[in-house]
């Protein structure tokens, strides 16, 4: 039944990736869905299954560009170990910390993505693109975590809405 759920998520980065991704962009600044699906697996799951799943999710994030391919794989892959690895060591039962580290790693992300492509004017796309999405999809991560979060947490202390 668990794969199931993993093969909707890669479905979603899919659909995300050729077909969401412009209607969910505002100015140019778009949303990373793919590191918040990672990364929450990240924070959630096991070891296994998140270098799994960060393995499979770059690949599918990055069909469209295999130039990048490799460079996703090794991204998303070291940067789930390393919030796994940090979730181990800290109080990750808090919505702050777990925005805290999901955020820091889709800066990461965004910071090694553009830098991979190396555009001359580094620091102008870093202040155009690369903050602002990292802020955004912070913002959308923040919305789903609280939904999420707000339902599963109602449900286990007998509050109904």
């Amino acid at each position: 039944m668990r794969a199931i759920g993993y093969l909707l998520y890669l479905v979603l980065i899919a659909f995300h990736e050729v077909i969401f991704r412009g209607a969910t962009s505002i100015a140019g600044v778009s949303i990373n869905l793919p590191a918040i699906i990672v990364f929450s697996v990240a924070l959630f799951r096991s070891e296994a299954e998140t270098v799994w799943f960060a393995l499979a999710a770059a690949l599918v994030m990055s069909a469209g560009t295999p130039l990048s391919m490799g460079f996703q794989v090794l991204a998303m892959v070291l940067i789930s170990l390393a919030i796994y690895h940090a979730r181990e060591q800290l109080n990750v039962e808090a919505l702050v910390t777990q925005l805290a580290m999901l955020i820091v790693g889709v800066l990461i992300h965004n910071s090694l993505t553009l830098a991979f492509t190396k555009p001359s004017d580094f620091w102008f796309q870093m202040a155009r693109f690369t903050l602002p999405g990292t802020i955004y999809t912070g913002a959308v991560a923040y919305l789903i975590y609280t939904v999420i979060i707000g339902r599963f947490s109602s449900r286990r202390s007998g509050v109904s809405y």
